[in-house]
């Protein structure tokens, strides 16, 4: 009789947890969906907004339009200009400064992360921390430095600024360090027996197995740098991108802006970054940081 009640209590708790969790998801599942949702609409009220007409606009910002205006897409690239560049030069610019940008910076975080993951010598913790310290100091705090050094070594207002780009310590060197750390060394050890240098070791062995966090590091710092504006309207006032040619013709436009043509050329300058998520959502969305298992 007590085994039998035991088992009904048993039974009756599983019951009462199966529904407890039942409910939670229910909740979460409705959270997530508006959440969702606040991410969603916006889209699409900008999706609209970019295919009225500049009246319609104005009388009713809040509806959808009654005709589509397609041609708001051909005046962006007439309309939409910044000191005289219109969309094209700003797609080139976007285009050198985010693929160059990307490059250098995931390129010298890697070689510094492998060498202070892999490598013993003097300094070694100190650059670990330095780095670690820099994710914690706040980004704005060293502008005026940046731009100071900037200035004096030729770079404001020059394509070679992406230089300043090609700096080893952030999030990228963090992350790289962890997976080259739990890297198993023999991979090297036997290169090196076959005559190997250290960067063919690097370049045809460790970088093979860290392609994966690697491309989607250059993904992550792709889509910043493409979306970035502050960095384009401080140091390239000459070169402006899509981000901050947008943005300076909204100011300089103020009074008389036509805000569907405005839509219709941010819809435009995010197309890249859609296109991107679509092709390597796999990517972005399993950064796996591991390590290779000796085999």
């Amino acid at each position: 009789m007590d085994k039998e009640l035991l088992r009904r209590v048993k039974r009756r708790e599983r019951k009462r947890v199966a529904r407890s969790f039942r409910v939670a998801g229910i909740v979460a599942c409705v959270i997530f969906g508006i959440y969702a949702i606040s991410l969603i609409y916006p889209l699409v009220w900008g999706l609209a907004m970019s295919l009225k007409s500049k009246t319609d606009y104005i009388t009713d910002r809040f509806s959808f339009p009654t005709e589509l205006h397609f041609e708001n897409y051909l005046s962006a690239f007439q309309e939409l200009t910044a000191d005289g560049q219109n969309m094209f030069v700003m797609l080139f610019n976007s285009v050198w400064y985010s693929v160059g940008a990307t490059f250098l910076s995931v390129l010298v975080s890697s070689m510094t992360a492998y060498a202070v993951a892999k490598y013993k010598f003097f300094g070694r913790k100190f650059l670990f921390w330095a780095a670690l310290i820099a994710l914690i100091l706040p980004v704005m705090g060293n502008l005026p430095a940046q731009y100071k050094v900037s200035v004096q070594l030729g770079l404001y207002d020059s394509p070679w600024t992406i230089l300043a780009s090609a700096g080893a310590m952030g999030t990228n060197f963090m992350i790289l360090y962890s997976f080259f750390k739990s890297l198993d060394w023999g991979y090297a050890e036997a290169a090196f027996i076959d005559g190997a240098s250290n960067f063919r070791v690097f370049a045809t062995i460790m970088v093979p197995l860290a392609i994966s966090p690697i491309a989607a590091l250059a993904l992550v710092e792709f889509t910043g740098r493409w979306a970035d504006a502050m960095q384009p309207l401080m140091f390239l006032p000459s070169y402006p991108t899509l981000a901050s040619g947008l943005y300076i013709y909204q100011e300089a436009s103020s009074r008389v802006l036509n805000y569907p043509v405005l839509f219709a050329g941010l819809f435009m300058a995010n197309i890249p970054i859609f296109v991107l998520y679509i092709c390597f959502q796999d990517v972005l969305m399993d950064l796996r940081i591991g390590g290779a298992t000796k085999g």
